[in-house]
């Protein structure tokens, strides 16, 4: 009498398992892979160094499977099978990147109000940035209020960097001055004021750096105000009135 036993291989298919390294996690967790690799019921699945172990199923297999310390590219036999003698071989090709680190700088983090700046990210391939689809490392900004902007690292597998880097560009209040001229008679003088503001520093046209000066002559006046960002030139005129004359005396 001859029995012959039957059974069914399980469905299996090459598959890629992915890891983005940090210090703290940098081995792979073998057993994710299997359901990449088969989605049979009640598949066994032993992993080996070794394409010939796995054609065999001998007992040469990777033990430490959920702590396996790969290299990028290698690639391990897998053997599935139903439990018995039914068996197929799959290929797990481990890809390994380290998880990049994002930074972004700029040449200043505070400008005037209408200006812009260039935002510079390092650390990855591509980027992700929060408030743009833009990709790519380096881009320019003008924000018209105080804005922070955040960014994420990819690598060159397609890993994350684990937080975002981030930048406040500060947007200063526009300088603003009530500066006015008038008319002035010979011998009179008038002051001129510039208007204070946050941080204001002024130099005038006469080389004064006070907020007023007096000036007893007529002509164009101008002040540059400094907020220590930015600066602004306003200007002035004061005019000499024409002394009045007796042209006529009627005694009618």
């Amino acid at each position: 009498t001859i029995t012959i036993v039957g059974g069914v291989s399980p469905v299996v298919q090459n598959a890629t398992l992915k890891l983005c390294s940090t210090p703290s996690n940098f081995t792979f967790n073998l057993d994710t892979a299997k359901p990449l690799i088969s989605t049979t019921t009640g598949a066994v699945f032993k992993f080996y160094l070794l394409q010939a172990d796995a054609v065999a199923g001998n007992n040469n297999n990777i033990t430490t499977t959920t702590a396996f310390n790969g290299n990028d590219g290698q690639v391990l036999y897998v053997n599935v099978s139903n439990g018995a003698f039914c068996s197929k071989v799959a290929t797990l090709t481990l890809r390994k990147e380290e998880t990049p680190i994002a930074t972004v700088a700029a040449p200043r983090v505070r400008i005037c109000n209408g200006e812009s700046v260039i935002l510079t990210a390092a650390g990855g391939v591509t980027y992700q940035w929060g408030d743009s689809s833009i990709s790519g490392a380096v881009r320019t900004v003008s924000p018209n209020a105080t804005t922070t902007y955040t960014v994420y690292a990819i690598g060159t597998q397609g890993c994350k960097s684990l937080q975002p880097a981030t930048i406040t560009i500060e947007v200063v209040p526009a300088i603003t001055s009530n500066l006015t001229g008038g008319l002035i008679c010979n011998g009179d003088t008038i002051t001129l004021n510039a208007g204070a503001g946050p941080n204001y520093s002024y130099l005038w046209s006469t080389g004064a750096t006070t907020q007023t000066i007096s000036v007893a002559s007529g002509g164009n006046y101008s002040v540059t105000i400094s907020n220590g960002v930015c600066s602004k030139i306003f200007t002035t005129e004061v005019k000499v009135a024409v002394p009045p004359t007796i042209t006529n005396i009627d005694y009618s």
